[in-house]
């Protein structure tokens, strides 16, 4: 519980050599979710380093070991990554990294395909949504790309529907990082927003 608690600290104070250590120590045991949780709330710019940390702690151990949700795959996932883009990994893991990464970005594709071509749009998770967001460019596009494809086979109730849920997500992100702002007494710049 303990270890749990400190991960989750270090994540929020974006205390990266702490994150590595913690996660190195972790072992073979699942990680809990309230430190995926943490992960998703990360709203600070320097998050990307954190998400370095669990993208070399999945290679680490496979992506059939650990346990990653669908939002994370989408967040943490790349279209295309270079072994030398992982400098956060040792030499010896930097190509197991970029494969593992590239992996999970092929999964998150073809379940988002998948929930959106059998199932309700409108039932997408708001997590998978949001986590677009936190996406490079090129990522971002991919996934946008799925989600333009399944709006032209769609009525355009259903259309709508994905819209809505999209701006709910983008909505709930800001939510984060006002709560965010709040907890660390900061406030936003009102002219700014507007």
């Amino acid at each position: 519980f303990k270890q749990q608690r400190l991960l989750k600290i270090a994540m929020w104070s974006c205390n990266v050599r702490l994150v590595r250590r913690l996660l190195a120590a972790w072992g073979g045991r699942p990680l809990h979710s309230s430190a995926w949780r943490a992960l998703r709330f990360m709203t600070d710019p320097r998050r990307k380093d954190v998400e370095d940390m669990f993208r070399l702690y999945i290679a680490e151990r496979s992506l059939q070991t650990v346990e990653v949700p669908f939002w994370a795959m989408i967040q943490l996932g790349r279209k295309e990554m270079r072994p030398e883009e992982a400098q956060y990994a040792p030499p010896s893991l930097r190509e197991k990294v970029a494969s593992t990464v590239t992996k999970m970005h092929t999964e998150a594709c073809s379940t988002m395909e998948a929930a959106f071509g059998t199932e309700d749009p409108a039932a997408f998770p708001l997590d998978a949504l949001a986590a677009m967001h936190k996406c490079d460019a090129d990522t971002k596009a991919v996934f946008q790309g799925i989600i333009s494809a399944t709006k032209l086979n769609r009525p355009a109730a259903l259309s709508s529907s994905v819209m809505r849920r999209s701006k709910r997500a983008a909505t709930r992100e800001l939510l984060w990082e006002l709560r965010r702002a709040l907890c660390e007494k900061r406030t936003p710049d009102m002219a700014l927003a507007a």
